[in-house]
């Protein structure tokens, strides 16, 4: 317990410091707070979460490996719940024609009854639509979503998934207002690594490159695997180009 408060205290001085360090490169203070949004809360969650599969997919954003081992977990058990999380896995990997065929094998009655996994079936369905462009089909299925009884902490990251609405709607100036709200409120690296490529996209909608850099380097660090760090790469890359 003394080793773990030690480690604890070290963390967070070094999280302090680089914010300093991080002022100093970054002039947009949501920059700053995406990037730092996404250690304070996590710290205690590492040190309790480690063996779980939630946490290899919200913390260390690795979708292959949390693959892996939701095919290790369930694929003997129950078919809805499996196939509900084998659906996440494929949408946090990008593969949408893996997602829709999972998804579709679930039987609906099976999970209803539980809001957690219910939670989980609707969010691969609003990716899918999100994906397709498809404003009436998301944002149906957004209000459906809103009916599941939830904890706080879910409400606030069913936020989230509002985001996609107004970049449907090519809102791209509100998309930037509403994330300065929504970033420093995840606790969830993965879903801050979400709301920071959509930040990065929407700025380079209203012609702000330089924030737009600015995020997407963030979002290239090679330990993360989800589909918005491997789209915040190939958007770096392209406008990295020589003219």
């Amino acid at each position: 317990m003394v080793k773990q408060s030690f480690i604890l205290s070290f963390k967070i001085i070094a999280i302090i410091s680089a914010y300093y360090i991080l002022s100093i490169y970054f002039r947009d203070l949501y920059i700053i707070i995406g990037v730092l949004a996404i250690s304070v809360p996590i710290i205690v969650y590492n040190l309790m979460a480690k063996g779980s599969f939630e946490y290899v997919l919200e913390v260390l954003c690795d979708p292959d490996r949390y693959l892996d081992m939701v095919q290790k977990k369930y694929a003997n058990k129950e078919g809805s719940v499996y196939q509900t999380y084998l659906a996440y896995a494929y949408v946090y990997q990008g593969d949408y024609v893996n997602a829709l065929s999972a998804i579709n094998r679930v039987d609906k009655k099976v999970i209803e009854e539980k809001p957690k996994l219910n939670l989980i079936y609707y969010i691969v369905l609003l990716k899918l639509a999100y994906n397709d462009n498809d404003l009436e089909m998301y944002s149906t299925l957004f209000s459906e979503v809103q009916k599941i009884e939830l904890e706080e902490t879910e409400k606030i990251e069913l936020r989230v998934f509002d985001v996609p609405i107004y970049l449907l709607e090519k809102k791209y100036e509100e998309v930037i207002e509403l994330l300065k709200d929504l970033i420093p409120l995840q606790r969830k690296r993965f879903l801050v690594m979400e709301l920071e490529y959509y930040l990065a996209f929407a700025y380079l909608k209203v012609d702000n490159k330089e924030d737009a850099i600015a995020v997407l380097e963030f979002l290239s660090n090679e330990r993360y695997r989800l589909v918005h760090n491997e789209l915040g790469r190939k958007l770096l890359e392209e406008l990295n180009k020589p003219l």
